[in-house]
């Protein structure tokens, strides 16, 4: 019996570790995919817990915020029970374009375009803002007496977790962000009507949202919000930055 050559031996190795690598490709896509709808059907469980517990302890809280805090609103006078719908939102979309639901592809738009001009800078400068202004004098925005409603892991999962979930979304999922003017003008847009909304607010009721603002000149209060709209796009610009990062690292591992 003839032997087969040793060429045409590497050969046929060569093509079947191909074979191996391409049947592969999709057995990866379709972990990667149960993984993306494990994650997205987590969190956004976990933002509907979240939101039913924060309203609850915003009823619980009623009574402590009378002549202090302006009751007007509710809950949704505070950015980061904005946020918390923001997310829930975003990851009910991104959650919906997993299980291939009609209009797959314009969720997925829809969810990245929230993702990354809302979602993500939000977050971040809820963080950056909150932490800042309660190491100077947690008063001035989380008063002690609200340690008698919320627990501490509560507070956290408000002001501090937020920022590590869409970091994690940002490294795990791949998201098409839109170009800067686009981002500024979004971003701009949606600071504005929550500026109008406490400033509003501060008119029917003469107290601010956030006793902190109280100790402001009318010149400190401008260049606060401004100063905050600017460290917003600086957050979107970021994420912008991380994504195309992340982006690549994707490609050069498939």
């Amino acid at each position: 019996m003839a032997r087969r050559p040793l060429a045409a031996r590497g050969d046929y190795t060569r093509q079947e570790s191909v074979v191996v690598i391409e049947n592969s490709e999709p057995t990866t896509k379709h972990a990667f995919s149960r993984l993306s709808v494990v994650w997205h059907a987590t969190m956004f469980l976990f933002y509907v817990l979240l939101i039913i517990f924060g309203l609850k302890m915003s009823v619980d809280l009623l009574p402590y915020l009378k002549g202090r805090v302006p009751t007007i609103g509710g809950p949704f006078k505070y950015l980061t029970h904005i946020n918390l719908w923001l997310q829930l939102l975003f990851f009910g979309l991104q959650l919906a374009a997993d299980l291939g639901c009609l209009c797959k592809k314009r969720m997925q738009k829809v969810s990245s375009f929230i993702f990354a001009t809302l979602a993500l800078p939000t977050s971040a400068t809820i963080v950056v803002t909150f932490w800042s202004v309660y190491f100077i004098d947690r008063n001035l925005i989380f008063p002690e007496f609200f340690d008698k409603v919320f627990p501490w892991y509560m507070n956290h999962f408000w002001h501090t977790t937020i920022v590590v979930w869409v970091l994690c979304e940002l490294y795990l999922v791949s998201h098409q962000f839109p170009g800067t003017l686009i981002g500024a003008i979004t971003i701009i847009f949606f600071n504005s009507i929550y500026i109008s909304w406490i400033f509003f607010i501060y008119g029917k009721t003469g107290h601010w949202v956030y006793p902190f603002l109280e100790r402001l000149s009318p010149v400190q209060l401008v260049l606060f919000f401004a100063s905050s709209m600017f460290m917003t796009f600086g957050f979107y610009y970021v994420g912008k930055c991380l994504s195309h990062v992340t982006r690549k690292d994707t490609k050069k591992t498939h």
